[in-house]
C-alpha cells in the first residue's frame, strides 16, 4: 500500500489510522500529546530524530514525511 501523505502532519495521521494509535501511543517516538497535536494541526514540525524514530519503530522510509 502506498502512502498517500501531502506532507509529515498527513503521514503521520495515515500512520495513526493504518495502526488504529492516538495521538499518546507517539510519547516514546515523537514527545507528549500537545506537541503530536501541534505537528498534526501544522504548528509544529518534526524533528530529524522524531522521524528517523518513527521510521524505525513502523518499518517505513523517511521518504513518507517528505513531498517531492
Amino acid at each position: 500500500y502506498k502512502f498517500q501523505a501531502v506532507d509529515e502532519a498527513d503521514a503521520l495521521q495515515e500512520l495513526m489510522e493504518r495502526n488504529d494509535l492516538t495521538q499518546g501511543d507517539f510519547e516514546k517516538d515523537i514527545g507528549k500529546q500537545p506537541v503530536v497535536s501541534k505537528i498534526l494541526n501544522r504548528k509544529a514540525s518534526l524533528s530529524s530524530q522524531q522521524i528517523g524514530r518513527i521510521c524505525k519503530r513502523f518499518n517505513v522510509s523517511a521518504d513518507i514525511f517528505y513531498n517531492d
